[in-house]
């Protein structure tokens, strides 16, 4: 059976013509536009500033590896000069410090990447972003890092 449509609603279908907006209306449209962008910005410096602290937690972390390493390496110099023997056989200070700076600089290599990676990936979305402080500070502790693993492998 055909169904006939209600005039009514023909009529409900037909589009109304679009009210002209106010100076008021526009002006407070753009102004919500305004805001929605601050606040993504404040996300992205939220964010940015999520991956400088994670970058210090690292840098933290590498440091007492390092200062480990280097606090045993220094008791295993002391007790050798002193006349002492190695308190291990096969694990000795200098070893275990090594291996301490070892972990310490790889442990940072490793974040500075992770954090050269994000930093690349939030620049996509936030151009306007300053440069990392936690990056400069990382570089200048593995070169550190670095030269002291060489000075204890040729001082030996």
């Amino acid at each position: 059976m055909d169904t006939v449509e209600n005039p009514d609603n023909i009529v409900n279908k037909v589009k109304k013509p679009k009210k002209e907006k106010t100076p008021e209306q526009i002006l407070k449209k753009q102004q919500k536009k305004e805001k929605r962008k601050d606040l993504n910005e404040l996300a992205f410096e939220r964010i940015r500033v999520v991956f400088e602290r994670l970058q210090l937690a690292w840098i933290r972390a590498a440091i007492t590896f390092i200062a480990l390493g280097f606090a045993a390496y220094k008791f295993y110099i002391g007790r050798v000069e002193s006349g002492g023997h190695p308190l291990m056989k096969y694990a000795n200070g200098r070893g275990i410090g090594m291996f301490l700076i070892g972990v310490g600089f790889l442990g940072l290599l490793l974040a500075t990447f992770q954090h050269i990676r994000n930093q690349a990936r939030l620049k996509k979305h936030y151009p306007e972003k300053s440069y990392s402080v936690a990056l400069l500070s990382s570089y200048f502790i593995l070169l550190l890092s670095l030269l002291l693993f060489l000075v204890l492998i040729f001082r030996g």
